[in-house]
């Protein structure tokens, strides 16, 4: 009997499960940890850039904001913060008939360089977050929409008794959500020059001025203009003078030397400088911008970007003091770090401001400022006034 040859189809080798090997995952790992490596610095330096223009574009608004304030004001810009008390009422600077001058109480601002945001808001500016720079150290711990704003009424922090009393619906329909506050603006990451000052001799001199009257407790006297009254220290202001003339538009003449000569120390308003990046934080010298330096408003109206540097631009030293251009030079940034009477930062911000230092409590505003008509129509626990 014929036996063909067997139609049984052969076995078809074992099916083989789809996967990496080990040395295949090792070479992905490595190939991703390159583009890695290429890509994130790139990316981390267009994000500083377009951080560092918005920043920029910020500061030009400041600028159109001081010269409409100056069009109304005889031609000076907005005068330097007051550095005073927060709230209706403060404890005062003596103790048993003991002075003790340089022991802030809480409720005293201090060591704060911006302009007095009260004369310029809400006339000539409507919304205190241009003040918040997207590169700033500050940032790093709080969220940019609240820097600069009463939180009182924020979803987070309102009360819940006043949520629960069904008479408050309508006062709180106008007050709920944060809103900005005077009080709140800082000089965490803007420093203002109230004064027009150009080289680092003049800012070390004003500076010490400045440092010095608020430790002894002076409040609201960035408004006039500053003299060194030590009559053997003489010629570190602008025009070789003791006087620190407030900043106006036409404040460049007061450089001159010699009128006779006047080009050999004319300063333009290109050179003077208004408004920058602040350079420190909590004691620390830390500059917002990569490379390192910051945005600089001069009195023209125009921005530009400067360098910081340790360098001694191939001066002597004396020469470097007298003649390198603020802001960002070294002796000028160390200087604004030490606050060299008290050696301490930004002290004081109020406990309702989103940008308070993260050792404060918070605590609302109406509790410092009960008589305060914003909030008249609200029902409190008492049924009358804030709880104080």
């Amino acid at each position: 009997m014929y036996q063909g040859v067997s139609q049984t189809a052969p076995r078809s080798a074992a099916p083989r499960h789809a996967g990496f090997t080990l040395l295949e995952l090792l070479v992905v790992i490595t190939i991703i940890s390159i583009l890695a490596a290429l890509l994130l610095p790139a990316l981390a330096r267009a994000r500083e850039q377009a951080n560092r223009i918005a920043c920029a574009s910020n500061m030009k608004q400041m600028g159109l904001v001081f010269l409409m304030f100056a069009d109304e004001h005889g031609g000076q810009l907005p005068p330097g913060a007051p550095n005073q008390y927060w709230g209706e009422q403060w404890v005062t600077y003596t103790y048993d008939n003991v002075d003790i001058s340089g022991n802030y109480p809480a409720n005293l601002i201090r060591n704060n360089y911006i302009f007095d945001a009260k004369s310029v808001y809400n006339d000539y500016l409507t919304d205190l977050r241009v003040l918040v720079c997207p590169s700033s150290i500050a940032l790093r711990t709080v969220p940019k929409d609240r820097w600069y704003m009463d939180e009182t009424f924020a979803e987070d922090r309102i009360d819940p008794a006043l949520l629960a009393n069904p008479g408050n619906e309508l006062a709180l329909s106008r007050l709920q959500g944060p809103r900005g506050d005077c009080e709140c603006a800082t000089s965490q990451m803007y420093t203002y020059f109230p004064y027009a000052i150009v080289t680092e001799e003049q800012g070390l001199f004003l500076w010490d001025l400045l440092a010095w009257r608020m430790y002894i407790g002076d409040v609201n006297f960035m408004k006039d203009a500053q003299v060194i009254d030590d009559p053997t220290d003489y010629g570190h202001g602008p025009g070789g003078g003791n006087t620190f003339y407030r900043m106006s538009v036409n404040v460049s003449r007061l450089f001159i030397l010699n009128i006779n000569d006047p080009s050999t120390a004319a300063e333009s308003d290109a050179t003077i400088p208004v408004l920058f990046d602040s350079p420190s934080d909590a004691g620390f010298v830390k500059i917002s911008h990569l490379p390192i330096g910051g945005n600089v408003l001069y009195l023209d109206g125009h921005v530009e970007f400067s360098k910081y540097t340790s360098t001694s631009f191939g001066m002597a030293e004396y020469q470097r003091f007298v003649f390198a251009e603020l802001p960002f030079t070294t002796d000028f940034i160390e200087f604004l770090r030490a606050n060299v009477y008290d050696n301490m930062p930004l002290l004081n911000v109020p406990p309702w401001c989103g940008n308070r230092a993260p050792e404060t409590p918070f605590e609302p505003r109406y509790k410092y400022y009960p008589n305060d008509p914003m909030y008249q129509d609200l029902s409190f626990s008492d049924g009358t006034t804030p709880p104080v």
